[in-house]
């Protein structure tokens, strides 16, 4: 079976196609010609330069494949409009979508995330920010449409090697390169990345479509994540919970600067909010159904800290 992979040089993308090339799969990549291949490194697959934006490329790139899975996203979730995340999450993938029905394409995989379920607490959805509207409407999409068979990926806050950018990784940077440590009150669910890659291989090798797998694992607070970090390194540190009240008051100075000068600020008063919230999702349903034996955060953050020393990033 040949697999085309988007967002391959992405934490999530390349950690699949090592999984799928070690599994004996003819591996194609989409990656623009500016990506930063470092996360690659060691792997060989067939690599196409192409844009979301350009439906021909992705179509070039599809030929002869089998599935398609979609990691590409706009995931920064600060000074993005809402206008940026759609031309990557929602128009990025109606064109992988109609690329996959040009090319014959069989399945595809799209990766979207867990904040758009409900929290496990039964608290209200809260996250309405454009980065999950974004994912929600291309979520609608992908489920309403008929032109190919497709699945939702939808993970949790991935941990893990390859972490080229770094995205998530810059919470475990953020610890190793600083001391005291300055952490948020509220927290965030867990997951290696290579339990998200290994779901994603479990839905191609399946028959199944129309449906969501919510991929999350370990639920702690920020400060909890950054203790496991000292544990599996052997370095304690000292770690400050900034108040909310204190964070809350930032973004809402934020918020309007941002008003007034027309530029996006780093801090919202909706992020505020965010970052003190517990961001807790219960994936036990996914690891039962798919059969996937959950690898402990520990790992993850031992391959995601020596991943990051062995490139220098710290």
């Amino acid at each position: 079976m040949k697999v085309l992979v988007t967002g391959a040089s992405g934490l999530l993308g390349a950690n699949v196609v090592e999984l799928l090339l070690s599994c004996g799969y003819e591996v194609s990549i989409l990656i623009r010609r500016s990506s930063n291949t470092l996360g690659l490194k060691g792997l060989t697959p067939e690599v196409h330069y192409g844009d979301l934006k350009d439906k021909e490329s992705i179509i070039h790139a599809a030929r002869h494949c089998n599935a398609i899975i979609h990691c590409a996203a706009n995931t920064n979730q600060w000074k993005t409009t809402r206008m940026e995340h759609d031309h990557i999450n929602l128009d990025g993938t109606k064109h992988t979508l109609e690329a996959a029905k040009t090319a014959g394409v069989g399945k595809v995989i799209f990766v979207s995330t867990a904040n758009t379920f409900p929290l496990s607490n039964n608290q209200p959805l809260i996250l309405d920010t454009d980065y999950v509207r974004s994912k929600q409407a291309a979520e609608d999409y992908v489920l309403s449409q008929d032109q190919v068979p497709a699945v939702i990926i939808n993970p949790s806050f991935m941990i893990g090697p390859r972490d080229v950018k770094p995205s998530s990784g810059q919470a475990v940077l953020h610890f190793v390169n600083h001391n005291p440590v300055f952490t948020p009150a509220g927290g965030k669910s867990f997951v290696h990345v290579k339990d998200v890659a290994e779901a994603i291989l479990k839905n191609l090798e399946s028959s199944v479509e129309g449906k969501r797998f919510l991929v999350a694992n370990d639920n702690r607070s920020y400060k909890s994540f950054f203790n496991l970090i000292g544990e599996v390194t052997g370095h304690k540190k000292r770690i400050i919970v900034i108040p909310p009240a204190i964070s809350q008051l930032a973004g809402e100075i934020g918020t309007i600067i941002g008003k007034l000068t027309g530029s996006m600020p780093k801090l919202t008063k909706e992020n505020a909010a965010i970052i003190n919230t517990n961001l807790f999702y219960n994936g036990e349903d996914t690891y039962h159904e798919l059969g996937i034996k959950k690898r402990p955060l520990e790992e993850a953050i031992r391959e995601a800290v020596d991943w990051f020393r062995k490139n220098k990033y710290c």
